[in-house]
């Protein structure tokens, strides 16, 4: 039975909820992303459905980079908040409020079969592997040299693959927090990433317009 957070007020009255418990899941229903934060730490749970509200943007952006790459994250964000919510650190997957039963658990569902988990010191996804101890990569059975930073931009992208990256949180979480390039640096990188990974029968890395990037396995299901 798989546990997900539920964070929003009133959304225990969402539509999908019912038929989540009823399809299996184990809802923990909080007001704040405060205690989102605590139940993450005490409960472990595989996945988060969040209400994104304008008014909480910094709580929800710390929430959703604490589940980064822990567990899934789906957002439900009214229209009118669309343009707020692409501003910050976005969830794995979003939807339309008032989500619709059949959708909500479709998203949830895949989300949570489609993870990439590592087999031993391998990570997998689709037809590239990346030994985590070696720092070697393989596309099928090529193998492709990589420098330090490309292969560290490309394991945090496969290991949080579809999910849309600013470049401004790239460079955060690869670069770190005391780097001062601009985007740019990122943009080069992927640049160099594409022409060493990707043919015409691979392609891994989506560019999301106006956003950023993510990774799709190769090939695209």
């Amino acid at each position: 039975m798989a546990k997900v957070v539920v964070l929003g007020v009133g959304l225990e009255k969402m539509p999908g909820l019912a038929e989540l418990s009823a399809g299996g899941y184990q809802l923990t229903l909080v007001a704040t992303p405060q205690e989102a934060l605590e139940l993450l730490e005490q409960a472990q749970p595989e996945a988060a459905l969040l209400s994104w509200n304008p008014s909480h943007r910094e709580e929800l952006g710390r929430l959703l980079e604490r589940c980064l790459g822990r567990i899934q994250t789906v957002a439900v964000v009214a229209e009118k908040d669309l343009e707020d919510y692409f501003q910050g650190p976005a969830a794995d997957d979003f939807l339309l409020a008032p989500p619709r039963p059949r959708e909500l658990l479709a998203r949830l569902g895949r989300l949570l079969s489609q993870r990439t988990e590592p087999e031993g010191s391998l990570l997998r996804s689709g037809d590239l592997t990346l030994d985590l101890e070696q720092y070697r990569v393989w596309v099928n059975e090529r193998s492709v040299d990589l420098t330090y930073t490309e292969y560290e931009l490309l394991r945090f992208l496969a290991s949080n693959r579809r999910r849309v990256f600013s470049r401004e949180t790239l460079l955060n979480k690869v670069w770190g927090y005391d780097y001062f390039g601009g985007s740019r640096t990122v943009d080069v990188h992927i640049r160099r990433l594409r022409a060493k990974l990707e043919d015409k029968d691979h392609i891994f890395i989506e560019t999301v317009r106006n956003v950023g990037y993510r990774f799709q396995p190769s090939p695209p299901l």
